[in-house]
């Protein structure tokens, strides 16, 4: 699931960095700005709100519908599993020097930076979940961790 998470956020970061308008970049500024870092005095359900809304404004400057559909989509089938990581103290998630990155491509128009910025943020949640469960990338199977199921 991580996967096809990281797949879709480097898709819709490289399209906003071919197509984000001025409005796009304020829109996404002002998400992230609002988003800030997610700490253990943070209300859990409003951080994961405010990082939605920063990564929705990601989709939104890609002006893909197709791309914006998928998304909608996607969050919404894993937001049970977003809540499950960052519940659990033992994974990383991914910070607000990791969203910079990606904001900070979008903004200079780089794709490839976007992309790979996008794709960076997941490496060591997918990291940690591959050495904690004794996984290794491309055996395909389901993975239970901590009340979520995974596809590897």
């Amino acid at each position: 699931m991580l996967s096809h998470a990281g797949m879709l956020e480097s898709e819709a970061a490289r399209f906003a960095a071919r197509r984000r308008t001025p409005e796009d970049i304020a829109r996404l500024k002002g998400a992230l700005a609002v988003r800030g870092e997610y700490t253990s005095e943070s209300i859990l359900d409003e951080f994961l709100d405010r990082d939605r809304d920063f990564h929705v404004a990601i989709a939104t400057a890609s002006h893909n519908d197709a791309l914006q559909a998928l998304y909608a989509y996607f969050t919404a089938s894993i937001n049970s599993h977003t809540k499950s990581i960052f519940s659990d103290a033992d994974l990383p998630e991914p910070s607000l020097a990791d969203h910079h990155a990606i904001l900070d491509a979008i903004v200079a128009s780089d794709e490839e930076a976007a992309a790979s910025a996008a794709r960076n943020m997941l490496v060591p949640l997918i990291d940690k979940l591959d050495a904690l469960l004794g996984t290794r990338p491309g055996n395909a199977k389901w993975i239970n961790r901590i009340g979520a199921t995974f596809w590897k």
